[in-house]
């Protein structure tokens, strides 16, 4: 698998050398992106990869390095890049079960997002919803799932207010099974602490919500408030920059 991963990265060092350019500037990121796969530096090889690295030829031997080394943040990013086909998630046996249960959080996050994108241009049901709508995040939410886990989804692309059939946001169903640190993190996230399900109510309006869910909920929904208020003065303050400007 190596083997192959460098035989098709030196493709592009052979395309170079052709046109005399044995120091272009893709030739370089490119082994800089090499070198940090080989030696399983995952912050270097993600960061490389997010700043363009070309994995146009490669991104299915880049997945298979990755995820043989262990390296979350850069298999998470090939799994979104559309360099990769879906026949390689096929040959690799890839489920989000299989990531989860490997402790590839971020890459299972991807792995969602992937799947929810693909259905979405489909007109089909996102994958591993039940049959009330739930994604993986609202289950995770609901039955207090591993937090890195939870991370790794919405980091991934997935929408932390994601909607099931009644509207419900992971947000909610944590609320309602009293798990206050899971509510944490979703606000924390970026779950919208005021959004309404198809019975009109927000996280914390629902019935039957512990006393201490509603107690954080209502210091979340103040949090929010606070925030919305100095968006909005700055927003105002710049329009006003802005006018006082043209006038001058």
């Amino acid at each position: 698998r190596l083997a192959h991963f460098h035989a098709m990265s030196g493709a592009v060092m052979d395309t170079c050398k052709a046109h005399n350019m044995p120091s272009c500037g893709q030739c370089a990121q490119k082994l800089a992106f090499e070198a940090a796969v080989k030696e399983g530096d995952d912050d270097k090889a993600a960061e490389l990869l997010k700043a363009g690295a070309d994995i146009s030829r490669t991104a299915g031997p880049t997945l298979r390095v990755a995820l043989q080394k262990k390296m979350d943040k850069l298999a998470a990013g090939v799994l979104l890049s559309p360099h990769l086909k879906n026949d390689a998630l096929t040959k690799q046996n890839l489920t989000f079960e299989k990531l989860a249960t490997d402790g590839f959080n971020k890459a299972a996050g991807a792995f969602v997002q992937r799947q929810a994108q693909d259905a979405e241009e489909a007109g089909q049901v996102e994958p591993g919803t039940d049959a009330d709508g739930n994604t993986h995040l609202h289950i995770l939410a609901r039955e207090n799932g591993s937090p890195e886990l939870v991370r790794g989804i919405v980091e991934g692309g997935v929408s932390v207010n994601k909607e099931n059939k009644t509207q419900d946001t992971p947000l909610h169903l944590a609320a309602k099974g009293g798990h206050v640190e899971m509510c944490k993190l979703l606000f924390e996230l970026g779950a919208n602490v005021f959004h309404r399900n198809s019975k009109n109510r927000t996280p914390r309006s629902q019935i039957k919500i512990s006393q201490e869910v509603k107690n954080y909920l209502g210091e979340a929904e103040e949090i929010a408030t606070e925030r919305k208020k100095k968006r909005d003065s700055e927003l105002w303050d710049d329009k006003m920059k802005a006018t006082q400007t043209e006038s001058a």
